[in-house]
């Protein structure tokens, strides 16, 4: 198992175990920018890196939809100033924890 950093095995499977309840969550409704970024930062933690990026596509795509006219009707929920800028703080820490481990965002 990937560590990611972490002290120990245990660590990483909280990551892991949280990843499958954040992956059940999105099954049974739709997941917003800041869900893709949170399971963005968990997979890059247990060293993930693909589905990592996959993640913080899907988050960009989200808030870049959202920002549209009418695309918010399409995603259910307009994101707040203070979600877009929880979303954006999120995004930094995942860049942040790329450079880190010396991966590209």
């Amino acid at each position: 198992m990937v560590t990611g950093g972490y002290s120990s095995d245990a660590d990483a499977a909280r990551i892991l175990g949280s990843i499958a309840c954040f992956e059940e969550s999105i099954k049974r409704s739709p997941a917003g920018a800041w869900d893709w970024l949170f399971l963005a930062l968990a997979h890059q933690k247990v060293g993930e890196q693909e589905s990592a990026q996959k993640c913080l596509a899907k988050a960009e795509a989200w808030l870049d939809q959202a920002a549209r006219p009418n695309g918010a009707k399409e995603q259910r929920v307009a994101p707040r100033w203070y979600e877009r800028a929880e979303a954006q703080r999120l995004r930094a820490e995942f860049v942040s924890a790329c450079q880190q481990q010396r991966v590209a965002p």
